[in-house]
């Protein structure tokens, strides 16, 4: 089984294939309700890679005040 990024992004290929959406929602909503400030960041990185370029938007908005090279250079891309 997969976890971290690779996981969550395959989630998301799988979910988008599929259609139903709800593999966009959930990390997200998960990351806020329990201030996870990374993943909140990550998971609109992983629907910006499937083509929502707003959700890009997002992610670089919202990850501006995380102090975090590795977070950085992702957000760079």
């Amino acid at each position: 089984m997969l976890g971290g990024d690779a996981g969550r992004g395959l989630a998301l290929v799988a979910e988008a294939a599929r259609g139903s959406g709800a593999g966009e929602i959930f990390p997200g909503y998960l990351a806020s309700r329990t201030g996870m400030k990374e993943l909140m960041v990550r998971s609109p990185l992983h629907a910006e890679a499937l083509g929502d370029e707003s959700a890009g938007q997002a992610a670089r908005l919202l990850g501006a005040e995380i102090d975090n090279p590795a977070l950085a250079d992702l957000l760079s891309r």
